[in-house]
């Protein structure tokens, strides 16, 4: 796949429509991209890289899988469970 250049990252479709000049989001959550590295900021830093190569007008969380967020769900689950 043209998107995914680096052997670190994955790339999973759910709404997309296969045209005969690429893949078209049908919807939110159209696609996810995983970074695989030795720490979450590699790992970040690949993901990234592949999100960057989708071209149009998408919306993008940046948010998600980072050190900060991933810290303020450790912290609400410590919370409910003490």
């Amino acid at each position: 796949m043209e998107i995914i250049k680096n052997n670190n990252a994955r790339a999973y479709y759910a709404s997309v429509e296969q045209k005969s000049d690429g893949l078209y989001m049908t919807g939110s959550r159209a696609i996810a991209f995983l970074g695989i590295g030795d720490n979450l900021e590699e790992a970040e830093r690949i993901a990234e890289e592949a999100v960057s190569s989708v071209k149009g007008k998408v919306f993008h969380r940046k948010d998600i899988g980072t050190k900060a967020l991933i810290q303020k769900r450790v912290e609400h689950i410590k919370r409910i469970f003490s």
